[in-house]
């Protein structure tokens, strides 16, 4: 099922961000049938290797952290994009992803949250349960399409000594 926000139901809670983005998945209602896809640019790169899914399915993938993704998607409200990410190297798994319309950023980083444990279902279901706010870090010497140093999503605290990490995004453009 494909679900997207209802914002008259956010703007009514006056939450901070952070709450707003905590209680994202109790505030979605089912999403239209005629909400139209649109064309989008994923950009990623992975710590150290990963892949992509839309609502479940493989999208894109890398092997290697120099690896760069860029892909065309194509992406409507409430579409569910997952990223599993390992690392190879004896650290911690993480991920640089922006999702592009044009010159503007619609996703990135920032908007992906994580887990070590996910449920099973993980990749097509809205839920938020086992993920939590990911430790976010500006990467030198690294590309991102046209950005120069992005900021990427790790894994923090107890969790950094998982190799795998899970990364979980609920699209809502401009939310």
């Amino acid at each position: 099922m494909i679900y997207q926000s209802s914002p008259s139901r956010l703007e009514t809670m006056n939450l901070p961000r952070i709450s707003t983005l905590l209680l994202l998945s109790s505030c979605l209602l089912p999403a239209k049938e005629d909400d139209p896809l649109q064309e989008y640019t994923l950009f990623a790169r992975f710590d150290d290797r990963g892949q992509v899914f839309i609502n479940g399915n493989p999208i894109a993938k890398a092997d290697r952290y120099k690896d760069l993704v860029e892909q065309k998607i194509w992406l409507r409200k409430g579409d569910i994009i997952t990223v599993k990410v390992e690392d190879t190297l004896g650290g911690i798994g993480g991920l640089l992803i922006r999702v592009v319309k044009g010159d503007r950023d619609i996703a990135g980083s920032k908007d992906f949250f994580y887990s070590v444990d996910p449920d099973p279902g993980w990749q097509t279901t809205d839920s938020m349960i086992k993920f939590k706010t990911s430790q976010l870090e500006k990467r030198k010497g690294v590309t991102l399409g046209n950005v120069a140093e992005p900021v990427g999503a790790w894994s923090k605290g107890e969790d950094k000594k998982f190799a795998t990490a899970y990364f979980k995004c609920v699209f809502f453009p401009g939310f």
